[in-house]
């Protein structure tokens, strides 16, 4: 069944890969009517307000054609009839100078600010149609007259060198948003915020979206520190987080790379970090350490993954996932047993730095180190890493883009294929295997079918060192034979960050966003072939155990490549749980951030997740989603439930060497070390040294 699937699909995809051209640039002044210039923002695609359609969100700067130098803010007045704008000698200016102007003075309805430079959010409400109403928030510093802030945008947080990604924290059906960014031209959000937490260059801030829908700054759960170097957006966009319940409690939590940075006294600390916030439930997280490493004795880098005991002189595990930065990360159900994974590549503290690591969900809340030994990996830093089904048999592949070691440092795309035995097995095609991808560092992916063809293309932005091209936007379109083409059509824009998104309503995924101080668009030409995936059938849910709910339905099993995403909500509270936020009536993804936590199986006749629920009487629903990101409507069910707990499973490595108390290794000599505590590894033979 598998093979005759995948030869319908790729017999499709030589069909319509003889359209015409696939994307084409929309004139800058066209898209000036619509959203507004800027600069050092990153675009989202979120329903914000919950109606269904994907509206535009990013922060960035403004720079205006205000015929001076760009770098001052500019104040106008309208004349008594409001005709025109006036500067301070009332010389009259152009009415694009002003088109994105806010209220400059709440005294005076004739007073409008330019917002030259100003750190902003904007949020443009999808209408439908490919129209949008905006709201922006800004700060600004009037020059010697100190900060300003407003509070438009529904009160969404302005940001500049970074971006939001939306997920529910809480479970009410809203989206919340997480905010990264940098403080620039008077906008420091440790003064906004009374939150303090390193030093001012960089900022994440947490905001839950109340009742009437305007967002609302909490005390910041997650660590504050950038993944990339300070001025490139780069990966800063979407690999160095990544969301999903990997506990199946029915909360989303958070999985987070950074160089963690925090105020030590007077003094700014900082360290490598990859950690794994758990949802509490309540809006808030909780930094879960639960990653089992491979044993001390058997395993080649132990350094920051163990602690030495005095009492005993064995290195015990500190149950801490190995701290990288510079890298990326993904929730994944590498192995097929509906949990997620997690994979991780990037800088670490080793004499061997470059490092690549997956973690095996273990199903009682704890994770357990893979032994890579003989697998086909190859580590990277600068690095992108996003999953997706790339040959439709049900096993989610891995793509991952970076700078590997070596000679020249040459950078990576590489592509995993899952073997599918459920050993965390993969077979590698790289660039330099004639796979047809542009290896790219510093680099952020979208994995979409994007030509409507049933096969996943590749999208990405980053440095290459293919034919000296260096920086750009690439798309790559695969072949039936798993190789890849540049889509000379998009061509190569150099640009700070692009994403994917419908953006003029015909159902075809555009390019859009940050475009040298322009809102840049490239519009999909290929709409043949944009069809909804058949809904599920035969949803049901029971109570297979004490306070667990287990939710079945049979899925396509002639299109093992498609995904499923479900939800479960409490018919009397309203409490909600989707492992990826949708509408429910239309089924419309809310979010694009998370699509690689969506569930599938080679065989998708018969597929069940289990998820934890207080008492309670639910509705449970279940769709399907397709490799261009279109979705079906929920196949719904009910069912009513009562209260209960969870369940455990185990793996292993080989290495010899001196290392000290924090599992940091020293070299081979023991001679040649001072006083301490050392720990001496010889086969699997391990000795305790006091010096």
């Amino acid at each position: 069944m598998k093979h005759s699937t995948l030869l319908m699909t790729l017999l499709l995809g030589s069909a319509l890969s003889a359209q015409a051209q696939s994307f084409k640039q929309v004139e800058q002044e066209q898209n000036q009517e619509k959203f507004m210039p800027l600069h050092r923002g990153i675009v989202t695609f979120a329903d914000v307000n919950g109606d269904g359609k994907l509206d535009v969100v990013y922060g960035g700067q403004y720079r205006p054609d205000n015929d001076k130098d760009g770098s001052g803010d500019v104040t106008f007045k309208t004349d008594p009839e409001g005709n025109y704008v006036l500067d301070g000698t009332d010389n009259k200016i152009l009415e694009k100078h002003t088109k994105w102007a806010v209220q400059g003075d709440a005294e005076d309805p004739n007073s409008w600010f330019s917002l030259s430079w100003a750190c902003t959010a904007n949020i443009f409400f999808n209408q439908g149609g490919g129209n949008y109403t905006h709201e922006v928030a800004s700060s600004w510093h009037h020059w010697g007259e100190g900060a300003r802030t407003s509070t438009e945008a529904h009160g969404l947080l302005p940001t500049t060198w970074g971006g939001y990604h939306f997920f529910d924290a809480n479970n009410d059906g809203r989206l919340d948003a997480y905010i990264y960014g940098q403080d620039e031209w008077g906008w420091k959000f440790s003064e906004y915020s009374g939150q303090k937490v390193g030093d001012d260059t960089q900022y994440v801030a947490f905001q839950l979206q109340n009742a009437e829908g305007i967002f609302e700054l909490q005390p910041c759960p997650f660590p504050k520190g950038g993944n990339e170097n300070t001025y490139s957006l780069g990966n800063r966009a979407n690999s160095s987080i990544a969301f999903g319940d990997y506990d199946h409690d029915g909360y989303t939590d958070v999985l987070i790379q950074c160089y963690h940075k925090w105020m030590d006294g007077e003094d700014v600390a900082g360290e490598r970090l990859v950690a794994l916030y758990h949802n509490n439930g309540d809006g808030t997280f909780t930094q879960a350490n639960v990653f089992k490493p491979i044993p001390f004795e058997q395993n080649q880098k132990p350094a920051d993954l163990f602690e030495a005991n005095v009492e005993s002189g064995q290195m015990e595990p500190n149950m801490k996932a190995k701290p990288m930065s510079h890298g990326a990360l993904a929730f994944a159900d590498l192995n097929g047993d509906g949990w997620l994974d997690i994979i991780t590549t990037g800088w670490s503290n080793d004499d061997d730095a470059i490092s690549l690591y997956i973690y095996e969900n273990k199903q009682d809340g704890t994770f357990e180190e893979v032994n890579l030994e003989g697998k086909s990996f190859a580590a990277v830093y600068e690095s992108e890493l996003q999953v997706a089904d790339m040959n439709n048999d049900g096993w989610l592949d891995i793509v991952i883009f970076g700078t590997q070691s070596g000679e020249g440092m040459p950078k990576a795309g590489d592509v995993y294929l899952n073997d599918g035995d459920g050993e965390f097995n993969f077979t590698r095609s790289s660039v330099g295997q004639g796979n047809g991808l542009y290896g790219a560092s510093a680099a952020y992916a979208n994995l979409v079918d994007i030509n409507h063809d049933g096969l996943v293309d590749v999208f990405s932005y980053g440095w290459t060192d293919v034919e000296e091209k260096g920086w750009g936007a690439r798309i790559h379109t695969q072949n039936t034979d798993g190789t890849f083409s540049l889509d000379t059509d998009f061509g190569d824009p150099n640009t700070a960050y692009l994403t994917l998104g419908d953006v003029n309503g015909d159902g075809a995924l555009d390019v859009s966003g940050d475009y040298w101080f322009d809102f840049g668009i490239w519009e999909n030409q290929l709409t043949d072939g944009i069809e909804a995936p058949d809904a599920p059938t035969n949803v049901k849910a029971v109570q297979e155990e004490r306070g667990k709910l287990t939710i079945s339905w049979t899925g396509d099993d002639m299109n093992p490549g498609n995904a499923y995403n479900l939800y479960v909500k409490n018919k009397e509270t309203g409490w909600i749980s989707q492992l990826i936020p949708a509408d429910l009536e239309t089924g419309a993804l809310r979010t694009t951030n998370a699509l690689g936590v969506a569930l599938r199986s080679e065989d998708p006749s018969a597929m069940t997740y289990t998820i934890s629920v207080p008492d309670g009487n639910y509705e449970v629903g279940v769709q399907t989603i397709k490799n261009d990101w279109t979705t079906s409507t929920f196949t719904k069910a009910e069912v009513g439930v009562a209260d209960g707990i969870q369940t455990t499973k185990a793996i292993q490595y080989d290495a010899t060497s001196i290392y000290d108390a924090n599992g940091r290794q020293l070299g081979a000599d023991i001679d040649g070390l001072g006083r301490g505590l050392f720990i001496v590894k010889k086969g699997n033979q391990v000795t305790k040294v006091i010096k």
